[in-house]
Formats: structure tokens, sequence, C-alpha cells
């Protein structure tokens, strides 16, 4: 059962994430703000983030997104969860076993609030987080209920027939459960109480880049030749309701918290408001990409030659770089990771708005030897358009970036050390 659920997971945080995106000087930061997306000022700064690290022993602790090793790694896991964006209080930690999953929960000091393992009833792990109200979603074999981080727990709506319960990516609202071979889904707030069911699967976001009350939800039927599925997006409130007049699309991203998303129809993609209105057409070799703070904006030129414009089509920055992704993006300061080819390599650095260059990534440097020999691993089907996985190997948060698993950089490309470097970092990507 458990690997049934894992499996549902799976499928579909593919299905609602990845199938879903599909493709796809001063004064340029003053025009940017002035005629185009609305600044971030609105938004809370986001809090420092404490991320999993594990040693070369398997044992497990903490870093913070500033480099510092704020719980030693001396806990016994076999896989450890981010402290919550939004409570970052507390952190779940799991100790899996051929027959059981079991876990505890602990605070930012590394002690041991609550131990699941201790219980009498063994309680299945359905949230990978501490919600805002310090409470967990889990269930026993009967029910599904709301612990807190002492083990207290409170009863939940739920059906009496449940046989089996599962939670997505955003551990207050979107869930689903199984009956046999079929599938229901249901919304469920923090307080345990169902908003609505539906027969099809959706996902509200759990991030702050993104708008937590509009979920995705996706829609299966036959192609005419009985072969494949095809896939149909539409969005969704926290009644349920259809959204645009139950407009549907072939791939669709979540809305972001200034109120951007990106959908496709018939092979046009547009970037459209919360009302549905679309602010812009992506034309030809054009890609979007999305700024932490929720902003859109579109990469122009072509495949090697790549530009920034903001949505009204001001330039930011000039078609000569192969990617580019924002690190950071203020009303004050933009600072972007961007790619290039120079003298037979392809090289990556930070810069500003004006494309002065704040520093080189040589870590991040490909050379055209190494190019081959990736081709050469890939018998030749991977060719330089599809290379950014190796040209950018990194990710970026919280104003950081995160190469390698274990390097921590600052905005400026300021290497924050970890204390240790037998460390590598975890599960970031629950972000």
């Amino acid at each position: 059962m458990k690997f049934l659920r894992k499996s549902l997971i799976f499928f579909l945080t593919i299905c609602l994430l990845y199938g879903c995106s599909k493709d796809n000087s001063n004064s340029k930061k003053q025009q940017l703000v002035s005629n185009n997306i609305s600044d971030n000022s609105d938004l809370k700064n986001p809090p420092e983030l404490y991320l999993p690290i594990k040693n070369n022993e398997d044992r497990w602790g903490y870093v913070s997104t500033n480099g510092k090793v704020v719980i030693d790694t001396k806990l016994e896991a076999t896989e450890a969860y981010p402290f919550d964006p939004y409570n970052n209080e507390y952190a779940i930690v799991k100790t899996n076993t051929e027959d059981k999953d079991d876990w505890y929960i602990i605070n930012k000091k590394g002690e041991i609030i609550y131990d699941e393992r201790k219980s009498i009833v063994d309680y299945d792990l359905l949230s990978p987080y501490v919600n805002q109200d310090g409470n967990i979603i889990v269930c026993d074999n009967d029910n599904l209920w709301v612990l807190n981080v002492n083990g207290e727990k409170k009863t939940t709506q739920y059906y009496p027939y449940f046989v089996f319960k599962s939670i997505a990516i955003n551990p207050d609202l979107s869930c689903w459960q199984e009956q046999g071979n079929y599938l229901d889904f249901f919304c469920m707030n923090r307080q345990g109480e169902i908003l609505f069911t539906s027969d099809v699967p959706f996902i509200f976001p759990y991030s702050d880049m993104y708008d937590e009350t509009i979920g995705l939800a996706c829609r299966h039927e036959n192609s005419e030749e009985q072969t494949e599925q095809i896939e149909h997006y539409y969005y969704i409130d926290k009644q349920g309701n259809k959204m645009f007049e139950a407009n549907e699309f072939d791939s669709a991203t979540y809305f972001t918290k200034q109120g951007f998303a990106v959908v496709t129809k018939n092979g046009q993609s547009s970037v459209i408001k919360k009302s549905g209105e679309v602010v812009y057409n992506l034309k030809g070799n054009e890609k979007y990409i999305t700024s932490q703070d929720g902003n859109i904006y579109i990469m122009s030129g072509s495949p090697q030659q790549y530009g920034l414009k903001d949505l009204n089509g001001n330039l930011i920055l000039n078609e000569k770089y192969i990617t580019i992704s924002t690190i950071v993006d203020s009303e004050s300061k933009m600072n972007f990771l961007v790619t290039m080819f120079e003298n037979g390599n392809y090289v990556t650095y930070i810069i500003d708005q004006d494309e002065n260059i704040v520093t080189s990534f040589k870590e991040l440097t490909l050379t055209q030897e190494t190019i081959l020999d990736i081709y050469n691993q890939t018998d030749g089907k991977v060719d330089i358009n599809q290379l950014d996985g190796y040209l950018n190997p990194t990710i970026i948060m919280n104003n950081h970036i995160i190469i390698s698993n274990q390097y921590i950089f600052d905005q400026n490309g300021l290497l924050l050390n970890l204390a240790n470097q037998d460390t590598s970092i975890q599960n970031y990507f629950n972000y």
C-alpha cells in the first residue's frame, strides 16, 4: 500500500507539475517597474531556509541558506524534509524500514519534539511539513487525523469507507483517496474540513512563489484513435469551481504571487492574468522564465543568443546569452545567472541589470571537450541547444544559488562554505 501511495504521489506530481510546463542600467529597471509588472513590495521577505544535509556516514543534519550548519549531522534518518518555508520552527525526519515508515518531528535545535516511533498507534505520514498552524496530517488504518507537534490529535471530516488516503504537494488542500480501482479527490483545509470533492486530480501550489488560492486540475480523455489519453488543464478556486468560463488548456502553470500564469492551447503559449485575459503571446523561439518573486519575463532571440524583455516588450538584457535565470528581482536591484559562449568554452556569470559581470563561476564552465564527452555518452542524441541542465546545474532559492548539492553562493556569487565539505544538500526540491 505504501508503494502504491508513493507511486500515486509521483504520478500526480509529474502529471500536474512537469506536464504543466511544457515549454516552453537602473533606467532599465525603472522602466520595467513602471510599465510592466508590479514590483514585489507587497511580498513578504522570504525566511531563512533550513535544508537537510547528509554526510558520508548517512547521518543527517541541516544547513541554512547562509551556509551555516545549524543542526550537526547526527540525526538518524533515511530521509529528512526541509523546515517548512511557512512554519520555520519544525521539520519532519523519516526513519523508514522495509516493513514500516517511521518518523519524528524536530525543532531548530535538532531536539525531538514528537516521536512517532514510540507511539502505540502506527500513523502514516501524509504531509511532509508542519503547517502554519503547527499541525501535520496523518492517517491510521481507519481515520484521517490532524496532529499537533506534541502528538495530540483531533478528528477530521472523512468518509468512513476510505480505504486509502494520501496528500499531494500542498499538505492542506490537495488530497485523494482510493477505493478498489477507483480514485476520488477532495480538498481539505487546515482545520480538517473538506471543502469540495472532485472526480479529477488537482493540485494547489505550496510555495511563496505562487498563489495557493488557485489550483490546477487535469481532465483526461481518450483520443479519437483510442491510442492515447489527452490531457486538459483548467483552473479551480478553493470551492472547486472552474475559472475563466471553464476554459481548458493543453498545458498550464500555477499563478504566481504577482498574478500571472503561462498556458498553451493549440500550439500557442500565452501569459495570462487571473481574469483569464492574455497579456502576452509567445512567438517563435521565445521562452518564459519566472522569478522567485513571481514575475514572468520573456527570453527572445535565437537558441544561443537569447535576451530578456518584460511583458510590454521593454528590453532588459541584450540577445547574447544561452541560458538566463533570475537571482534577485526587486524594485531596486536585479541579478541574473547567465551562460555565454566565450573562447571555445561555455561560461556562467552573475550579471546585474546593466549587464555588468558581478562574478564568474568556474565551477560551471563547460569546455568543448566536456561537451564532446556528453555528446558521445548520449550516442550523439544531445545537441548544444539541449544542454541547459549541464550549463546551469544549479537551483536558485531565497536569492541564493546551490551548486552540485554542496556549495551555497549568495546573490553576488560569494561562496558560503559548509562547515563540513563531506556533506551534501538533500531534498531542497520540496520548495
